[in-house]
């Protein structure tokens, strides 16, 4: 059905209303002039009145009632009077009647009194019949209506001209407008329309296709991102089918576009899972782990979030879900988490699921009377095996130990491996110590049983170490520590044995204990300090560096050295305490040398456990962080030669990233003295070696030690490191460590250790030593 226009309808209603209101004005005037000609018939016929009262006033006095027919007759003259009566005031007949017809619903009836000199003589009655106007009134009215139509139909060309103009072509251009912007055109401009209420609208209008403008080219890059995003997305209806997935979706899933639209979302996930959307709906939000089903029928682990988006009204209108494939870190995640609590070569726990169940059982019934025992396992001669077959066929012997040990252990008990050959057992329900010996004999006598391995067939011995729980319940690490120590002195007395521990009888555990009791509150009252020994350059007299070593300043022994307190320390967690407290204080004192305009090397020791230890690194990170005014290429390293590193591998990267990261430098202490020099400084990046003292102080007297010190200068050459002697005491030790090719030492002929705040003195201060200088140039004249 065809519709009227919006101008169409305001220019009829505008004449319609033009109309009605010129009606309205014709009817209230021709009602108005009506109205006036009444009133005026009206004083007209009173004014006759009182005209016929004044003539017959005398008649009716004088009662000449022949004077009364004549005036009566005289007023019959009048065409608009149709009744006329006149009466004396007693009687009921009229002196002068006159009766004339008439069809005039509007005559007006008049009665008056006539009174002469105060006395009632008469009264008269008279009906008038108005003037008659209306054709005049209808003439005037018919004029009237004929200009107002006139003026109404002017009005309305007037007016639909200006409604066209105004009105209608502005609301085309903007018609016109709003289906360029559908199409997507926003380059319209609201100056073609005139500045009024419809230009507002304009701009407005040009306002909202800037804003859609924009918003659609952020859709557009909403849009790319999403085809782009790495993450899965899909969108569903209200009735939880896909509408919408990008390409990540597409190649994670395996669905094509075409065949996934329509999907129940439902039908990709496990049934257990499919809770997930009613609580989606309920709540506005949810996200988790989800196990979801490709469409090849692998299974997959997802991380799934999902929002809901509500009309106004509170109903559903989609979903948007968002997912990452999450099944290789899960599986990865697995891994770490086995790995944490397992040995990856043999499976048996590592030490901290050994903690855990150790935590377990000595809250269990057992413990409480003693009865829960940690052993220590420990393969005899392993190494040789090592040695002589290869690491590949020593595992596979350590595996076939593992399983050895899980079949000799009960419900309720483990088997955990520490690292190397070294295996813990933890035994429940232990009676006494006969108890404990015969079923660690059953564990010797099953490991000892023959396995072959690649071909070859291999009798393992052990010596094993064992330590009951005390009624207190104890530590792990304390058992393990006293169990490891049992059977060390089981492998000294013979190998191949079974030891119990005993703190009654131990006198020793007992010293360490309050040993390192006593360590540890020294370090917490601040009652270690590092003493500093200035290595030189005997040859220039330059000072070139200085050792950093721990002194004690005990409130009672006074200043101890580290042979003192260090023992105790050993194999402990106070050892690495100790290792990252000389690297704290030595970093500070490296920063106050440098800021004293001194550039010298500060070497510190570092034990070989510290610096196998996992945390290593992250401890010198926070130390360097911390200390970041010291310049860390000055700091050295000294690792001892004569301890045996277990993990070399480890050791080298370390010391690679040190130097490479920080300019930290690495040099072998002692060396000579162990049995793996030549290892060591193959192995390790070292840029140093270290002469021991002991070959230092008799190489005068002792050819021997003359020989080795030679050899130890000649394979620094050989291996491109520098090489510096220590303990040196004489003015002739250094003069022929000089002749040997070795120019850099320290040792008491230099200078005793000394305290921090007297290194800075002494190093502005240090005079070399005339014999070791080179000879002044002779300068002779020539004539």
């Amino acid at each position: 059905m065809k519709t009227t226009g919006i101008a169409q309808r305001i220019t009829s209603f505008s004449i319609s209303i033009v109309i009605l209101g010129l009606l309205i004005t014709l009817s209230v005037t021709g009602y108005v002039l009506y109205q006036q000609s009444y009133s005026q018939s009206h004083e007209h016929a009173h004014r006759q009145m009182d005209a016929m009262v004044k003539s017959l006033t005398e008649p009716l006095w004088s009662l000449d009632q022949s004077a009364i027919q004549a005036l009566g007759e005289q007023f019959a003259n009048d065409p608009n009077l149709y009744r006329l009566e006149v009466y004396y005031p007693e009687d009921s007949a009229p002196l002068f009647t006159l009766q004339r017809p008439s069809h005039n619903p509007h005559l007006m009836q008049l009665e008056q009194e006539i009174h002469y000199r105060d006395q009632h003589i008469g009264r008269i009655n008279i009906s008038l019949a108005p003037e008659d106007n209306r054709a005049a009134i209808q003439r005037y009215l018919l004029y009237a209506a004929t200009l107002a139509l006139t003026l109404a139909a002017l009005m309305s060309l007037a007016l639909r001209y200006s409604v066209h103009r105004e009105l209608k072509q502005p609301l085309e251009t903007l018609g016109a407008w709003a289906e360029q912007i559908a199409r997507g055109h926003y380059d319209k401009s609201a100056e073609d329309i005139k500045e009024n209420e419809l230009q507002k609208l304009a701009l407005q209008f040009s306002y909202m296709a800037h804003m859609i403008q924009e918003r659609e080219e952020e859709l557009q890059k909403l849009s790319s991102a999403t085809e782009q995003s790495p993450a899965c997305i899909m969108i569903t209806g209200a009735n939880e089918r896909i509408d919408y997935a990008n390409s990540a979706f597409e190649k994670v899933m395996g669905y094509g576009r075409a065949e996934i639209i329509g999907y129940p979302i439902r039908a990709l996930y496990t049934e257990s899972d499919k809770e997930v959307w009613n609580r989606a709906r309920q709540q506005g939000r949810w996200q988790g782990e989800i196990n979801a089903t490709r469409k090849n029928g692998k299974q997959m682990v997802q991380w799934l979030i999902v929002k809901a988006q509500y009309h106004n009204d509170g109903r559903l209108k989609y979903f948007i879900c968002a997912f990452t494939d999450i099944t290789q870190a899960k599986l990865q995640q697995q891994r770490l988490e086995y790995l944490a609590h397992y040995d990856p070569l043999t499976n048996l726990p590592n030490r901290e699921l050994l903690k855990a169940r150790f935590d377990q059982a000595t809250t269990s019934p057992q413990a409480q009377s003693g009865r829960l025992v940690v052993a220590f396992v420990d393969l005899d001669n392993f190494k040789q095996i090592n040695d002589e077959c290869g690491h590949d066929t020593g595992d596979k012997v350590l595996v076939e130990m593992a399983d050895r040990l899980l079949s000799n252990i009960r419900e309720g008990e483990t088997a955990a491996r520490l690292g190397g050959d070294e295996f813990i057992l933890l035994l429940s329900n232990i009676k006494n110590e006969e108890h404990c010996e015969l079923v660690l004999k059953a564990v010797q006598l099953t490991l000892a049983q023959p396995c072959t391995i690649e071909g070859r067939s291999f009798s393992i011995r052990s010596t094993i170490g064992a330590s009951f729980c005390p009624l207190d319940h104890g530590d792990l690490d304390t058992m393990i520590r006293q169990a490891d120590q049992t059977m060390y002195r089981a492998k000294l007395a013979g190998r191949n044995r079974i030891g119990i521990y005993n703190p009654d009888h131990d006198v020793q555990f007992t010293i360490q204990h309050e040993s390192l009791r006593r360590l540890k509150q020294a370090m917490l009252q601040n009652e270690l300090e590092l003493y500093y020994q200035p290595q030189v350059n005997m040859v220039s007299g330059q000072v070139v560096g200085a050792e950093a070593l721990i002194r004690w300043r005990h409130p009672e022994r006074g200043i101890l050295p580290p042979g003192e307190f260090l023992e105790a320390a050993y194999g402990t967690e106070m050892e690495l305490l100790l290792g990252k407290w000389v690297m704290d204080a030595a970093l500070q004192q490296l920063a106050l040398l440098q800021k004293a305009g001194l550039e010298i090397t500060i070497s510190i020791n570092i034990s070989p456990r510290h610096l196998q230890s996992p945390h290593f690194l992250s401890e010198l990170n926070e130390l360097l962080r911390k200390h970041r005014k010291a310049d860390a290429s000055f700091l050295q390293l000294e690792v001892l030669e004569s301890t045996s590193l277990s993990n070399a591998n480890h050791v080298n990267q370390v010391l690679n990233l040190c130097q490479k990261q920080y300019g930290i430098t690495a040099a072998l202490d002692d060396f000579g003295t162990g049995y793996s020099s030549l290892t060591h400084l193959k192995d390790l990046p070292i840029k140093k070696i270290k002469i021991d003292r002991s070959f230092v102080r008799d190489m005068i007297s002792d050819s021997n030690d003359h020989a080795i010190v030679q050899a130890i200068i000649n394979l620094s050459d050989t291996f491109s490191v520098d090489v510096i002697a220590e303990g040196v005491e004489t003015v002739e030790q250094g003069s022929l460590l000089i002749g040997m090719g070795c120019s850099i030492a320290q040792g008491y002929c230099i200078s005793k250790p000394m305290p921090a705040a007297e290194l800075i003195d002494w190093v502005n201060g240090y005079r070399p030593i005339a014999e070791w200088m080179p000879p002044a140039p002779v300068h002779r004249n020539v004539y």
